[in-house]
């Protein structure tokens, strides 16, 4: 199917569709991020997957994924208007280091983002959750291999290494290319399986993106820091369960309403 064909894919996975249609390489990405919430869509009946996301809707994906946390300082950059939807994302991660300005008091909100700007970001955010980063992959077999940036290598290398990035046809891992929509979904959707997160409350007290094995019982004899730990823990899983029957329900909701007036969602091309 030539890309830039539309395909129109009704928005409740739980409707029967043409098999070709599930084929399409990105069908299963864009459904998980689009039914969790992660990634909406472009419009009420289009998703976009060969659109570009900008570094505003990438760092509010990822702070959302924390909970949406509170910044500890304030927006230094001059092309972050304050209140905007996208400032306190941009904030909180420039100062955890998962994102960085361009070293001349901007921060390009509404730029798009290249593929290996797309893996660096997530090798800082891998690294900011405290996630193993020897994982790497020699990344010369790809016939391009010589486009990636200096300060690329290693996190290209990684998401490589760790499934997170796939090369594209003809052996290319295209490091300049802008990433599109549907390639973001497919990594946050690997990412989020390859470290087993699930949808909990977040440190901050928000419904965030959370990983149970890192909820350890505290190395220390005070009773009291064990019950804290033990509370925290019983509200996060609480938190779990819940939005897990919420998102269920939601679904089943959906998937009524669709008996009743099919809703779908417009898928622009199929190419991959």
């Amino acid at each position: 199917m030539q890309a830039g064909a539309r395909t129109k894919i009704r928005a409740q996975a739980r409707i029967p569709l043409p098999m070709f249609l599930k084929r399409i390489w990105f069908y299963g990405d864009v459904m998980f991020v689009y039914e969790n919430g992660l990634m909406p869509g472009t419009s009420s009946t289009l998703f976009s997957p060969h659109g570009t996301a900008t570094r505003g809707m990438m760092a509010t994906i990822l702070w959302r994924m924390e909970g949406s946390p509170a910044p500890k300082g304030k927006n230094s950059f001059t092309d972050v208007e304050a209140g905007k939807w996208y400032a306190d994302a941009i904030t909180w991660t420039v100062e955890n280091g998962i994102f960085a300005g361009d070293g001349k008091d901007k921060f390009g909100p509404d730029d798009p983002i290249t593929r290996e700007q797309l893996a660096a970001i997530f090798y800082r955010y891998a690294d900011y959750k405290g996630y193993d980063l020897t994982v790497k992959e020699n990344p010369d077999t790809f016939k391009d291999a010589d486009k990636i940036t200096d300060y690329a290598k290693t996190a290209m290398q990684w998401a490589v290494g760790s499934g997170l990035m796939k090369g594209k046809s003809g052996n290319l891992l295209d490091p300049q290319g802008t990433a599109t929509r549907a390639e973001i979904a497919a990594m946050l959707h690997r990412f989020i399986e390859k470290y087993e997160l699930v949808q909990g409350k977040a440190p901050g007290g928000l419904m965030g993106w959370i990983d149970p094995k890192q909820l350890q019982i505290p190395k220390t004899g005070d009773s009291s820091v064990f019950g804290l730990w033990v509370i925290s823990l019983f509200a996060s899983l609480a938190g779990f369960v819940l939005t897990a029957r919420q998102i269920r329900r939601r679904r089943q909701e959906r998937i009524a309403a669709n008996h009743r007036k099919v809703n779908r969602l417009t898928f622009r091309g199929a190419g991959k």
